[in-house]
């Protein structure tokens, strides 16, 4: 009954106890930026300020940078993006790097370390990433393009190979020792600043036009037909993220001494991902927004229900029941075609575009619920077990009052 009524199982709670957390390599850059701004900061913070609560900080700055992209862009293009958004997405950017570099400062300076802290800040770090692509659409142009959905189907992939890693070599691992997160954020907000200064002359400097005998019907559907500086800069980043992510997941492959276990986890994975991204590229335009919601709350999802298994030494998910209303829409779009195609009537299940736009607002806004739900559930059984605060620090760590 415990995996209908609890997040963690009565059974796994002993394990939040010996829970602990090793970081493992970083970059050049993360320990100069640590130097010479996170400490600093981080010193500057009162003793009463919960590290939880700057996690949640550095979360509402991300939550601002996609409610305006989803606000502000409404075709999903850089050419209709208002000229002070880059501004906004590197000021965020540059704010939420900054509480990511502090709160486990914090929680260090206080000792107030625990699998708490670790849930918000890896769940949200999770949420973040699975999001991040769309700071896409305010720089590059071209809009909802398919090299955009393989970085979106992909997002998860990154999240979830590190949480095996942390699962079975109990070594947290961000970064190939070269690029890391903070080179990722870094050279996003360079791209946004680019954009903002140069947005009127970069998307004119074509460099290479295709003749349409050079390209054939479904290469044309893929690619642009001119490539200009920022189209390329967008699918070299594309590239290298798809390749970093499968190259991250190879590797491990043959790290892990659960090679078959690891490639089921991997297979789930994708097979969670890529059908609900490629549904999120294939829609009307009127429903592109929430196309994206659904498959980023999908990918949310995931990656935390893994993250508290990690957290409780439970085993790792494949299967996840919060996304059945996910999974009953996906296979009502893809099934009902492929068996009307075999010769069934299906015309009753083949969702009109109208209906698949109402389907898909209802699913998003259920799977937004189920994600705070989770969330908030979770932080209320760890802190309950540990009998720690959630957004406050213990008494005896609280500035005395004078009398």
């Amino acid at each position: 009954m415990d995996r209908f009524t609890r997040m963690i199982p009565e059974s796994n709670l002993e394990h939040l106890k010996h829970y602990r957390f090793h970081a493992g390599e970083s970059t050049r850059l993360d320990a100069i930026l640590s130097r010479i701004w996170w400490t600093p900061v981080a010193n500057l913070l009162p003793m009463w300020l919960s590290p939880n609560v700057i996690t949640l900080m550095g979360a509402l700055c991300i939550f601002l940078i996609n409610y305006c992209i989803f606000t502000y862009v409404p075709h999903l293009d850089s050419a209709g993006s208002p000229r002070w958004l880059p501004i906004l997405v590197s000021c965020m950017m540059i704010l939420y790097m900054t509480f990511d570099g502090i709160d486990g400062k914090q929680a260090r300076k206080l000792g107030v370390s625990s699998p708490l802290g670790q849930l918000m800040d890896h769940g949200i770090d999770a949420v973040v990433t699975v999001f991040y692509p769309y700071m896409c659409f305010i720089i590059f142009p071209g809009g909802f393009s398919f090299p955009m959905m393989l970085s979106i189907a992909v997002a998860p992939l990154h999240v979830l190979t590190t949480i095996w890693r942390e699962s079975e070599f109990s070594t947290f691992v961000y970064t190939n020792g070269l690029l890391g997160v903070t080179e990722t954020n870094l050279c996003t907000v360079f791209f946004q600043l680019l954009a903002y200064y140069f947005k009127c002359k970069i998307p004119n400097m074509v460099l290479y036009r295709f003749s349409s005998e050079t390209m054939s019907t479904f290469v044309g559907k893929i690619f642009p037909g001119k490539v200009d500086l920022l189209t390329l800069v967008f699918f070299v980043i594309a590239v290298l993220s798809y390749m970093e992510g499968y190259y991250s997941m190879a590797k491990l492959c043959c790290d892990s001494s659960h090679r078959l276990a690891y490639i089921t986890y991997v297979l789930s994975a994708m097979l969670h991902s890529f059908p609900a991204a490629f549904l999120a590229y294939s829609v009307p335009m009127r429903s592109k927004i929430v196309g994206c919601l659904f498959v980023s709350t999908l990918g949310a999802i995931m990656c935390v229900n893994n993250i508290i298994c990690l957290l409780s030494k439970s085993k790792l998910r494949r299967f996840h029941f919060g996304l059945l209303p996910y999974y009953l829409l996906l296979a009502r779009y893809y099934g009902a075609p492929l068996l009307q195609g075999l010769g069934y009537n299906m015309d009753a299940f083949v969702l009109t575009p109208r209906d698949l736009h109402s389907f898909l607002c209802g699913v998003t806004i259920y799977g937004f619920m189920y994600l705070l739900f989770i969330f908030v559930k979770t932080c209320h059984e760890i802190a309950t077990y540990l009998k720690i605060p959630f957004l406050t620090v213990p008494p005896r760590l609280s500035p005395k009052r004078s009398h």
